[in-house]
């Protein structure tokens, strides 16, 4: 109970260091105005070459770099849309794995991090390839029903469905599981 409420404490900070930053820095077009109707620009508001970091007390727990981010309300919901992002994951102050693609969206209110469109999830001695994958920040893991391939240093696996923790260390494959494997000798 007491961890649940620290995290979504935690979770309240990083947004709210996200829309200070955003406030503080970003440029927005006003909307135009045609009469009595109103038109949007574009996104709330815009900024480039952005750094985000969530902090739990003094630990990084995952830090994201980007282009550009967007600030976008709605259907009631709060958006932070980012392209040409490398989001790194952390444990005891060290890189555990990384995530790159093209274009993402973190959900105030959910905390959870979409990333659709080809992505890269890489550990020490691993690589996962999909085309879609979603951060969850409170259990700390990574899933997806997309087709997988899992590179390792024994070879590939594929499958369909994902859950995967931040490291890597632990990746369970949902269905249509096929791969070649390497027999590697050893020393």
């Amino acid at each position: 109970m007491v961890s649940q409420a620290l995290e979504e404490a935690a979770g309240m900070r990083f947004f709210f260091l996200i829309l200070g930053v955003m406030l503080v820095f970003g440029c927005s077009s006003p909307p135009e105005r045609h009469g009595d109707a109103e038109v949007s620009a574009g996104p709330d508001k815009l900024i480039e070459g952005v750094t985000l970091t969530e902090m739990d007390g003094p630990d990084k727990k995952w830090e994201l770099n980007a282009a550009t981010a967007e600030l976008i309300k709605e259907s009631g919901r709060e958006l932070i849309k980012v392209r040409d992002y490398k989001m790194n994951f952390f444990e005891e102050d060290s890189a555990v794995s990384e995530l790159t693609g093209i274009e993402g969206e973190y959900d105030r209110d959910t905390e959870v991090f979409d990333a659709p469109g080809r992505v890269e999830i890489i550990s020490e001695d691993r690589k996962i390839i999909t085309s879609y994958v979603r951060w969850h920040p409170v259990r700390e893991i990574f899933t997806t029903d997309m087709e997988v391939e899992i590179y390792t240093q024994h070879g590939v696996v594929r499958g369909i469905g994902m859950v995967a923790s931040k490291n890597l260390n632990e990746i369970d494959i949902i269905e249509k599981i096929s791969g070649e494997l390497r027999h590697i000798e050893a020393d």
